[in-house]
């Protein structure tokens, strides 16, 4: 697995919309991930790939540099028992190991 894999949940309040987004081998660091994307929006979670269970998104094999979109929706994201879920789509933050 890419070890410049990265997960962000995010929430951006002037558009009311909630989104999940990978980044595979675009970034070094996922530092440099959230400062791309806290222009835009609040930083719910971030993770490396090591840091969360899939759930039912599973990793991207690649992205040429992209970012890939995984889920989004209108309003805040849920986040109960410790699980992201943005319409169906859930994945599990681990910060822990």
């Amino acid at each position: 697995m890419n070890n410049n894999y990265f997960r962000i949940t995010a929430y951006n309040p002037q558009l009311d919309v909630s989104y999940i987004i990978d980044s595979v081998g675009k970034h070094e660091t996922l530092g440099q991930f959230c400062v791309e994307l806290v222009k835009h929006s609040r930083i719910i979670e971030g993770s490396s790939s090591a840091q969360f269970d899939d759930g039912n998104i599973p990793k991207a094999k690649s992205s040429d540099g992209n970012l890939i979109l995984r889920a989004c929706q209108k309003g805040k994201v849920t986040k109960r028992d410790g699980i992201i879920n943005i319409r169906g789509r859930y994945y599990t933050p681990n910060t822990g190991r």
